[in-house]
């Protein structure tokens, strides 16, 4: 039998020490209550969008996408992508809802809303600026399933291919895909 050894992910973009990444919770475009802690297990991919968006955001969502759509089902149920409003005054449920059935999103994808204060709390734990401010930031965020931040990748710059493969690293890393685990 073939052994596939993962001898450690070389993430792309820009990778850091393990940093804890720090719960919240917000309303999915479902209007179902979600935390971080919940995803533990699994790889987030967390990302700071509206739905009104006319810059970044609907290329980053179609990159999201794109890399969804080369997840296979093995690992689906194994990796979530979080959007988390930028525009919460706005953004209401309906129209997260709205904005995931235009563009096409997977079922593990969820957009999420809430207060303006809870909002706010999640872009400084996140350091996104707020909205409005001459310091933008669009990126990903990438949490292993240990939930710990692992790497950032810039909203512009980040590929399909390149998101895929940071997701697939994070699930060998922890041994997600069944593959043996060499020392």
């Amino acid at each position: 039998a073939l052994t596939v050894c993962q001898t450690g992910p070389r993430l792309r973009g820009q990778v850091i020490a393990p940093t804890p990444a720090a719960d919240f919770g917000l309303t999915t475009q479902a209007g179902q209550k979600i935390t971080l802690l919940e995803l533990q297990g699994r790889v987030v991919v967390l990302t700071f969008l509206d739905t009104a968006c006319t810059g970044d955001c609907p290329g980053i969502t179609e990159r999201i996408v794109q890399a969804s759509d080369e997840i296979d089902y093995s690992e689906a149920g194994r990796v979530a992508f979080l959007a988390v409003t930028t525009d919460p005054d706005t953004d209401s449920i309906k129209a997260a809802a709205q904005f995931c059935h235009l563009k096409n999103v997977p079922s593990n994808f969820y957009f999420l809303t809430g207060p303006r204060s809870n909002v706010e709390a999640v872009w400084a734990s996140y350091r996104q600026p707020p909205p409005g401010t001459a310091a933008t930031s669009e990126r990903l965020v990438l949490i292993d399933p240990l939930g710990r931040i692992r790497a950032y990748m810039a909203g512009q710059e980040f590929t399909p291919q390149d998101l895929r493969h940071n997701i697939r690293s994070l699930l060998l890393e922890e041994n997600l895909l069944g593959f043996p685990i060499c020392h």
